[in-house]
């Protein structure tokens, strides 16, 4: 077997470990593995993102599905074949749009994203209360770690809500956990909440490297 092929089988098998959520043996601290962790979990906000255009849109009803993994198992699967690379990811943007919207196209890049974000923060679940809405949860972190805007507050408040109705949506943290969030300036747009330190060390990864270009970048809204 050539270099080549080997390099490619063991990027294969660092993808197919990422999308199970199953490090391979001996490569759980790999670099084919955390770049591929980075990938799926980019993948994973943009697939939403992706969602959260159409539904915007008038259609027909239908039973919108729940933020789990299991639930975009089989959409990341899909995408993942046709645009995640070793390089990196290349973003199937006008595919899913329609292609009217530049607007649109940009958000659903990781520049595009973090660009949306108010706040971009890690550390320790202080409380987490009802807000009386059904659903709704307050929680409260004590921030150690902070991505955006640099040097803003040591305490962060967001909401989140949370959908009783899907057995395969992730609970919500409770207090003591270490999680890493991004909140949109965007109404209406759900926190992306990363709880456990695989997921978080590879969300990091992908939204640091966002960081510095989306600071060119406006932020607009598909809807707008």
């Amino acid at each position: 077997m050539s270099g080549n092929e080997q390099g490619a089988g063991e990027a294969d098998a660092a993808l197919a470990a990422a999308l199970a959520d199953v490090p391979p043996d001996g490569a759980a601290g790999g670099e084919e593995y955390a770049a591929a962790r980075a990938d799926v979990d980019l993948l994973r906000t943009q697939v939403r993102l992706i969602g959260d255009a159409l539904a915007a849109r008038p259609a027909p009803p239908a039973q919108r599905r729940p933020r789990g993994r299991r639930a975009l198992a089989w959409c990341l699967a899909a995408v993942v074949a046709g645009v995640v690379g070793i390089g990196g990811v290349v973003l199937a943007r006008n595919a899913a749009l329609g292609g009217d919207s530049a607007a649109g196209d940009a958000k659903l890049t990781a520049e595009g994203v973090v660009a949306c974000a108010s706040d971009i923060a890690e550390g320790t679940v202080r409380e987490v209360t009802p807000t009386g809405e059904p659903g709704d949860l307050r929680v409260v972190m004590d921030v150690d770690r902070r991505l955006k805007p640099a040097g803003g507050a040591p305490r962060l408040a967001f909401t989140i809500h949370i959908d009783d109705d899907h057995d395969d949506v992730a609970p919500p943290p409770e207090p003591g956990s270490r999680v890493l969030v991004m909140v949109s300036v965007l109404p209406g747009e759900p926190v992306d909440l990363y709880e456990g330190a695989e997921d978080i060390a590879s969300a990091r990864a992908w939204m640091e490297r966002a960081l510095t270009a989306s600071r060119e970048l406006p932020c607009e809204s598909d809807t707008a």
